[in-house]
């Protein structure tokens, strides 16, 4: 059987032998050349269709190992430098100082924070300053330097945390629950490894400056037996494994360091339904923040006017000012609450200046605001911009 070449589309042969007909006898060649063997054409495509193969079937194989080969190196000896980038991730680029930031103030310079926790915190500095002779001298081998923080959303106990942090001059860090999961499933066990490791070698290093780390939603990490039990399935064994591993840490800090202070904060009351009793136990100072009175919410209040209204306007309002704050007391509202309220007074502000072009704050701003805060057990679920 004869079949005619141009049937398979093979153009570059096909002017190869075009060529071959300018010396030749152009029937001899037609006849020699387009009559071609049914079957040397079969394996030559043949040929060709496993070259193919076998170049998409590599590619493909690269494509899929390469990225996998390219994590395990980096899990494996190779991988300190992307350890380290993970690790600064999680806590935000590490330990930071406090000290020129304007927006923390001292326990003595803080208007917006109750007695009792000022008291509790400033004895805690004073605790933490005490040197190994010092506590020689009252027959004391150490302190606790580890304060639970527990109240509502909203309330400022990581702001306090900061507080207590600027006021000792200690470098500052916090970790949230979230952090240790940005990363890959599986990896949670060992980020907590890594973020202790990091903190003691840190605070190792520089054993004349101490040292501030607030762990929040600890509850989410410390989450006692009874809650494991109803979680059900592997979840119990990771969950416990991650407990341990975090309360065996909390010891390793007091063993390994005299610089660091533990602040874990919790939206949960501190009892062995919501936090782990042997976690409970190794904080030696507990305090329940609960949302703020009249007086806080009051300074809160003229701090922020102060910025957005100036000091005039608080002198021409005074009354009205504390009138209002104390409205929000009547409400429960908290600090996060009093935050939204004048987020929505200065959009207010621009919705009447976007109209009338006056740039002048009015008191009204912060009335409408609060009117359209919703308040439930004093948190907002939203705030409307006001009018």
């Amino acid at each position: 059987m004869r079949i005619n070449f141009t049937d398979y589309n093979c153009k570059s042969n096909h002017l190869t032998y075009k060529e071959n007909l300018k010396n030749t006898d152009t029937k001899k060649a037609a006849s020699s050349t387009f009559a071609i063997d049914e079957n040397e054409i079969k394996k030559e495509i043949d040929k060709n269709d496993k070259n193919n193969a076998l170049i998409i079937g590599s590619s493909i194989a690269l494509a899929v190992l390469l990225p996998t080969a390219y994590f395990l190196i980096s899990r494996g000896k190779g991988g300190k430098g992307y350890q380290s980038e993970t690790l600064n991730d999680f806590i935000s680029g590490g330990f930071r100082s406090l000290k020129d930031d304007t927006k923390i103030p001292t326990l003595d310079s803080c208007k917006s924070i109750n007695e009792k926790l000022r008291n509790l915190l400033k004895e805690q500095v004073a605790l933490t300053n005490a040197s190994a002779e010092d506590l020689e001298k009252l027959g004391m081998t150490k302190t606790s330097k580890k304060i639970l923080l527990c109240g509502p959303a909203g309330v400022g106990k990581t702001h306090f945390a900061k507080i207590y942090a600027k006021t000792l001059n200690a470098d500052y860090m916090e970790v949230s629950y979230g952090d240790l999961n940005k990363r890959y499933t599986g990896e949670h066990i060992e980020n907590i490894k890594n973020i202790f490791e990091e903190i003691i070698k840190t605070a190792d290093n520089n054993k004349s400056k101490q040292y501030v780390v607030t762990f929040n939603e600890i509850d989410a990490i410390i989450v006692p037996h009874q809650g494991l039990v109803e979680s059900g399935g592997g979840h119990i064994t990771f969950k416990k494994e991650e407990r341990n591993l975090f309360l065996n840490y909390l010891d390793e800090i007091s063993r390994r360091t005299s610089n660091i202070t533990v602040i874990g904060t919790t939206n949960s009351l501190p009892n062995k339904y919501s936090i782990d009793e042997a976690a409970l136990s190794r904080f030696g100072t507990k305090m329940n923040v609960d949302y703020p009175d009249k007086n806080c919410l009051y300074e809160a209040l003229k701090a922020h006017l102060t910025e957005i209204a100036g000091d005039k306007f608080i002198t021409e309002n005074d009354a009205k000012i504390s009138d209002f704050a104390e409205k929000l007391f009547l409400r429960k509202a908290s600090f996060r609450n009093l935050d939204d309220i004048v987020e929505g007074a200065k959009h207010g502000r621009l919705n009447h200046y976007m109209t009338s072009g006056e740039t002048k704050f009015k008191f009204e701003f912060l009335e409408n605001a609060e009117k359209a805060c919703e308040v439930t057990d004093g948190e907002a679920s939203g705030v409307a911009k006001a009018a």
